[in-house]
């Protein structure tokens, strides 16, 4: 396992459909020097010194196009590498004695790309490697003569070497491609299961919700048409477990039907931008709100890890928060993180368990008063920036998490802030602060706070178009290395 892991580029994530092609491709390389080497000893054993030789050198190509690919990653140019390979290897002994040797090897060409290289590679290979089969055994019943001719009982146990040969190599790379598919269709199916069992408890939540709030009419709406969409999903997964990325973007939509939609946003909050920039397909970032009575509750969470593990855990906090906030009319935001930290611990049994996923979290019960704004605010792990009075504050998060390791069981406490209307507040993970350029510089807190002294007066829609161009100017081509959201809001 070890060799065939230092055989995979470094830029290749684990975990990855990149990762899991190139560990195929991994093993497609340690199966070709192995079979390459047994073929030098089964060639000098029957005296074809040519076929040896050639087996030899086909042994260290392989060994170079996989230093190639380490490099380069790419798996277009490695799969038509070793086709091109294991062609001029096959012509050469085919053209020498295609009698010993014989063509039927030429189907490995396709092989290489259909797998590796996509459809077109394969495509070609195919009718590259056909016409090379017709033409040398129309040679051969021809008569024409080859380089080289053996002794009959020699060519009969070398055909039949090459026949069990080539019938082992394509078996093997079958069935590791197909134990490859195996394995990923079980953590799909296991992981949709998961999501769809969410997804029933959320619409249960959503029933109740509709009974108390005349707004949320349009969220229950919303989500009643993704759960449609999740039942013909359900389908269309079946008849296709095969394509698993197109599994996975559909766990974005998933997800993105537990967040809040803009509209509703924007019914809650009148002024705010959102900037929300998912690592990978489906993200460990998520924002909450809903208004109860005449208080408005918004929460920003970065949970444990991004991608899919993170996917998960955002929906089961969503789920929790829903639950303490509108089934048990909790609005105390110190309490609300208690209440989440004991559900998280509970639902994910991490007492008895080996789990320590969690999240931090940024959470404001907002409340506007005659004159002023009272802000709420409680963070796990997770600090509050303001701008009032020509100045932007900073309220510091309890050095606390929700879920994870329990270090302390020092209580959630609650900063409260009077504010005027006009203020703004920004809610935010780590991953804008936390973001690298080429040189590893971080993003920090310090570009932050020049980018809201420059541009404070403007809209925050154009607050947020601004700050996610200066994001990508400051990433470039950078690789994302963790989940961003940031959400500002004007009082």
């Amino acid at each position: 396992m070890n060799a065939i892991q230092s055989l995979i580029p470094n830029a290749i994530q684990s975990g990855t459909d990149e990762y899991r092609k190139a560990r195929i491709l991994a093993i497609t390389f340690v199966i070709a020097f192995t079979f390459s080497l047994l073929h030098v000893s089964i060639y000098y054993y029957v005296e074809y010194y040519w076929g040896t030789i050639t087996l030899f050198v086909t042994a260290f190509l392989v060994i170079a196009i996989a230093f190639i690919f380490k490099k380069t990653a790419s798996f277009y140019l490695t799969g038509n590498l070793l086709a091109i390979s294991a062609y001029g290897t096959l012509f050469s002994l085919a053209y020498t004695d295609v009698a010993i040797t014989g063509p039927f090897w030429f189907i490995i060409c396709p092989i290489f790309g259909f797998l590796f290289s996509g459809k077109s590679s394969g495509y070609f290979w195919s009718v590259i490697a056909v016409l090379t089969m017709v033409t040398f055994h129309a040679l051969r019943i021809a008569g024409f003569e080859f380089y080289l001719q053996h002794d009959a009982s020699l060519i009969t146990y070398n055909e039949m070497v090459t026949t069990i040969g080539i019938t082992i190599f394509v078996l093997a790379i079958i069935i590791v491609y197909e134990r490859e598919k195996d394995r990923l269709v079980g953590q799909l199916r296991e992981s949709y299961n998961d999501v769809f069992e969410r997804n029933n408890e959320i619409t249960q939540q959503n029933e109740e919700i509709r009974q108390q709030q005349e707004e949320i009419i349009t969220i229950n709406e919303n989500l009643e048409e993704e759960q449609k969409k999740l039942i013909k999903a359900h389908d269309f997964i079946q008849a296709t477990n095969k394509n698993v990325t197109d599994s996975i973007r559909y766990a974005s939509t998933i997800q993105s039907a537990v967040l809040p939609d803009r509209n509703y946003m924007e019914n809650i909050f009148n002024d705010l931008f959102i900037l929300y920039k998912p690592k990978d397909i489906v993200s460990g970032d998520f924002y909450w709100a809903i208004q109860v009575g005449n208080k408005k509750v918004i929460a920003v969470c970065d949970c444990t890890g991004h991608g899919v593990p993170g996917a998960f855990m955002s929906m089961i906090g969503a789920m929790l928060l829903t639950e303490i906030v509108n089934k048990q009319q909790v609005t105390n935001p110190a309490q609300i993180l208690e209440l989440l930290d004991e559900s998280v611990r509970r639902r994910l049994n991490q007492r008895a368990g080996e789990n320590k996923d969690g999240m931090d979290v940024c959470l404001c019960v907002i409340e506007e008063e005659e004159e002023k704004v009272k802000v709420e605010f409680t963070g796990a792990k997770r600090d509050l920036y303001y701008y009032s009075e020509q100045k932007l504050g900073l309220l510091k998060g309890d050095r606390r998490t929700i879920g994870g390791f329990m270090i302390s069981r020092k209580q959630f406490t609650t900063v409260a802030l009077s504010l005027n209307k006009g203020d703004i507040l920004y809610l935010s993970t780590d991953g804008l602060f936390d973001q690298a350029n080429h040189e590893r510089e971080k993003f920090g807190s310090r570009r932050f706070r020049d980018f809201v002294a420059l541009y404070k007066q403007e809209s925050m829609q154009q607050q947020g178009a601004l700050l996610a161009n200066m994001l990508q100017q400051h990433q470039a081509d950078t690789p994302q290395r963790d989940d961003v959201t940031l959400i500002g809001i004007k009082l």
